[in-house]
Order: C-alpha cells, then structure tokens, then sequence
C-alpha cells in the first residue's frame, strides 16, 4: 500500500553538548506537496534536516520516510530520500554526465541509463551536460544536483537554501523546475529558506520553527486576510465605522476609507448593511496576510511569551 505522508517526524528531541538544540519536534509532509521550512538563524533547521537525511541520529522520538524508519530501517528510508544539504556535491574538472553516473555508482541503486537520460532532460541540461561542470553557471549546478537527487526515483527531495546565490531570472527558473518536476512524477519538497517572498510563491505549506520546536504550520492558501478596505462617500465615513461597530464589527478609519479586518465571505454582509443606510460602497480592495506577516507575527508571539 502507498505511503500518503513521505516524511513523518514524531516527538524528536536532540542535545548537542549541553544544549537541546531540538526539543520534541513533529510534522509531516504529504505526498505530492511542496513544504516550505522557515525559521530563525539558529532555530534548529540545520540540525533538523541532518536528523532528517539521517547524518545524526536523534534523543527521543522517531523519524519515517514512507513508514520506514530512518534508524532501524536506514536503508529502504534511504532510498526515497534525494537531498542537497548544503554545496551541491559535484566535481568541476568531471562533465555533467560524468558527475551523475558517478553519483549513481556510489548509491549503490541499480541506474539504468534510460533514467539518467530522463534526470537530464527534466532538469533541462542536454545541450551541456557534456561540458565540464566548472563551466557551469550556479543555476545549471544546481539543476545538475536536483538531477542527482532524482537519479532513484525518490519520494521526497530535500533542498537546503536551494536559490542561495541565484539572480531572480535563477530562482524563478528554479521555482518553476521544482513545481514541474512536483507535477510530473508526484515526488515531494522539503525546502528551508530564509527568502520568505519566494517560499509564498512556490509552496503548498510552510513549518515555522524556532529554539528546535514547531510554532506553526500553515497552509498558504489560507493564510488570513490582513484587511477589507470600504471606498465610501468621505461625508458618510463617521456614520458608516458606527453602523458597522454596532453591528459587531471592528471597522478603522485610514486614508479616507473603511478598513475591516474580516473573511472574504463577510464582504456582502458589510457592503449591504451600509446600503440599506445609503451608505454606498465605491470600491472594495483586499489584501491578503504575506508570509513575511504570518512569519514575523508567529516567532514574535513566542518571544512575547517567553
């Protein structure tokens, strides 16, 4: 039977030296999703990830990939895994294709060379992959790693800082690759970075974690709206902020317009209370809550509360 959750971190602790660098940490990440792991500089997502990829082996807790175990099951937990921690691993004075079949003879998997063919031309590098990599620019690096991450078919690819370096011609480039490579083969992304605008364009949902525990994990496409702005007649603004506050909204009057903080489907419930007092509504604009919001008010409110 097909394993629905790839990844499934359950209650993992880990101390390095005599510090708890991860304190029972849990979340999982779906078949087919694009998962987005954000955090603050030294909040635990490096040694999360090597915990992950099974580097170092954690206190408490227990880490599954496809319902194998990375500890007492390493081997078949290996196998699904592709990840790029870090410097992509490749060897400048070697070609593109040198590198990869390299890269498949250390595996230990049985590479046929139809799929080494088909990780080229996925990650789009046929025209080059001849050319020695220290010709490369960053991008095309990059896309040569990913292609070594696909080489056993896994289920999961974890990217560590995937567009660190890259121009934005470079990261949109690598938005799109990993969006269609999500598309193509149903393989799912784990990515931890620190460009916050770029993780709302390309992920599903993001894990938020700080001091080595989970703060929150969020679906992007429901992140709340941050605000409703009402355009009414300027003379009507008193009269229609006192209709709405008594009809239990909590309405603000900025730049000469209505502003409400409420769900999508309020909108018509506010728009026609203020009509039936001919209070007219000219124009209605929303704005959604950014991730940078959701980020920056969720590792805020944990440093309130500590």
């Amino acid at each position: 039977m097909e394993h629905t959750r790839v990844l499934e971190v359950r209650s993992v602790s880990k101390r390095l030296g005599k510090r708890d660098i991860i304190k029972n940490l849990s979340f999982e990440v779906n078949r087919g999703e694009i998962v987005g792991f954000l955090g603050p500089n030294g909040s635990g997502k490096t040694t999360s990830i090597r915990l992950i990829t099974g580097m170092i082996k954690p206190d408490k807790g227990e880490i599954k990939v496809c319902g194998f175990n990375i500890h007492t099951e390493f081997t078949e937990a290996m196998k699904r895994i592709g990840a790029i921690v870090e410097q992509p691993a490749l060897y400048g004075y070697l070609s593109g294709m040198e590198n990869l079949l390299q890269a498949a003879r250390i595996s230990g998997e049985r590479v046929s060379m139809e799929q080494v063919n088909w990780c080229v031309q996925t990650v789009q590098l046929q025209e080059r992959i001849s050319e020695k990599v220290q010709r490369y620019s960053l991008g095309m690096k990059q896309r040569l790693a990913i292609a070594q991450a696909l080489l056993a078919s896994p289920s999961l690819i974890i990217l560590d800082e995937p567009t660190n370096g890259l121009d934005p011609a470079g990261i949109i480039d690598m938005r799109l690759l990993i969006r269609e490579l999500r598309d193509k083969t149903g393989v799912s992304f784990f990515i931890s970075s620190h460009l916050l605008s770029e993780m709302e364009h390309l992920c599903d949902r993001v894990i938020v974690i700080d001091n080595g525990e989970t703060l929150a994990m969020q679906d992007l496409a429901h992140l709340q709206p941050a605000a409703i702005a009402l355009s009414v007649d300027p003379e009507q603004l008193d009269e229609g902020v006192l209709l709405l506050k008594n009809a239990g909204f909590q309405p603000v009057i900025q730049d000469s317009k209505i502003i409400l903080e409420m769900e999508k489907n309020q909108i018509p419930e506010s728009v026609n209370l203020l009509y039936q007092q001919r209070i007219y509504v000219y124009s209605i604009e929303h704005s959604k809550q950014s991730l940078e919001d959701f980020f920056l008010n969720t590792t805020q409110s944990r440093e309130r509360s500590t």
